[in-house]
């Protein structure tokens, strides 16, 4: 799947009519935040957008971990890792955590790793974790504000963490997830004829601001797509690991 900004969306706030136009992409500001940003579909007369009030003030730029999960995906994880790479916010630090793959995963992100100049931090777990045990590994050598993961066969388009960041910077404090949708492609790349959620659920508005109910439905949030505020998981705990029953 590759990440897609067309409607970011946030969840867990009240008062979200104050910050509705930005979640949305169904109207002009949300609009411009994913044209500028992705898809170059602004008109050329516009002269004020979302990206060019973003430049006129001074945003913090909190440090975000990139965490990256790898399990027997040496075929995608250097596109993933390039895709991290290619992320215009410059306060960021990589995590990667490879969790015992059998294939070639960990040479080439080794090698990956020698021909570019990026903080990082390499996690090999010596036996295979799991997908909770590996995240919540990661999650406790990260040290950003915020964190967002992505699988090693996922891809993230420019400007996603941007975007979110400065996007969570602007809304209510209890605001604690921003999320959006994500193209679907084949093995090959090839493009899958429904984004990420639609191919889970059917909604006439995308759910934004508390959305418990929504989640109870069954989740269609791509996780990849998340940026997620640390205070969330000091708050809540990490990612329950389940013991498997005898």
């Amino acid at each position: 799947a590759r990440v897609d900004l067309d409607s970011l969306e946030a969840g867990g706030a009240e008062g979200r009519d104050d910050w509705r136009q930005l979640g949305s992409g169904d109207d002009e500001c949300g609009d411009q935040v994913h044209s500028a940003k992705l898809r170059g579909r602004g008109e050329p007369g516009q002269s004020r957008s979302v990206a060019g009030l973003i430049e006129s003030v001074a945003m913090p730029q909190p440090l975000v971990s990139a965490i990256v999960l790898c399990y027997n995906q040496a075929k995608y994880v250097v596109e993933c890792l390039e895709g991290v790479k290619a992320q215009d916010y410059p306060n960021l630090e990589l995590i990667i955590n490879d969790d015992a793959s059998r294939d070639d995963s960990a040479k080439v992100i080794e090698a990956w790793l020698k021909r570019n100049s990026i903080s990082h931090r390499f996690l090999r777990s010596p036996t295979n974790q799991g997908l909770c045990r590996s995240l919540n590994h990661a999650i406790r050598y990260s040290r950003g504000k915020y964190i967002s993961g992505i699988a090693a066969d996922d891809v993230w388009l420019p400007g996603k963490l941007r975007a979110q960041v400065e996007l969570l910077e602007r809304l209510p404090a209890r605001v604690g997830v921003v999320y959006s949708n994500a193209l679907q492609v084949d093995e090959s790349g090839n493009p899958l004829p429904q984004r990420f959620i639609e191919s889970q659920r059917q909604f006439a508005v995308m759910p934004q601001g508390n959305i418990h109910q929504a989640l109870w439905g069954g989740n269609y949030i791509p996780a990849m797509t998340t940026l997620v505020k640390r205070a969330c998981y000091d708050q809540v705990g990490l990612f329950e690991v389940r013991q498997a029953l005898p």
